[in-house]
């Protein structure tokens, strides 16, 4: 979906007569319609040296989780509270709409936890291609150049248990 057909029915979301919760998740469903969201922006050193241990490997179960920086509750509310232009709304959700690679549990103590960037992409990248950790109905994907993103990150940042 286009920039401008998001934008427009984030204006028909906010002239809704339901609750801001309802509103919220319907916001957040087309939200999740930008080809980049709940973007990838940092890792967790716990969940770095997660992927040390066991190789780089994709994480069965929810072992490795992506946690919102900014809980997406106060990113839609906020979206939902002001009156905001189409370059505003992108600015919001670009600040936003970024996630971390934590273990499972790590998300509540985000604020404590060290965390190692990663490159951040934007909401709206030039390739679909070149997304990592591109968000799926369930989960994210996790190639090969995933692991290797991961591996170049924990050489760089010596990394060890």
């Amino acid at each position: 979906m286009s920039k401008e057909n998001v934008y427009n029915d984030y204006l028909t979301v906010r002239k809704m007569n339901a609750d801001v919760k309802t509103k919220a998740r319907i916001l957040g469903l087309l939200v999740a319609q930008c080809i980049n969201h709940w973007r990838v922006v940092g890792v967790t050193r716990q969940a770095l040296n997660w992927y040390i241990e066991n190789d780089f490997i994709k994480p069965s179960g929810r072992i490795i989780q992506r946690a919102h920086i900014v809980p997406r509750s106060e990113t839609y509310a906020y979206l939902l509270q002001h009156d905001i232009d189409p370059i505003k709304f992108w600015e919001v959700l670009h600040e936003r709409d970024k996630t971390i690679l934590a273990k499972k549990g790590e998300y509540t103590t985000l604020s404590t936890v060290p965390i190692i960037a990663l490159a951040d992409q934007g909401i709206f990248p030039n390739s679909e291609e070149y997304i990592f950790f591109k968000s799926l109905r369930v989960g994210y994907r996790h190639r090969e150049q995933e692991s290797d993103l991961l591996r170049q990150t924990s050489q760089q940042y010596q990394v060890t248990q």
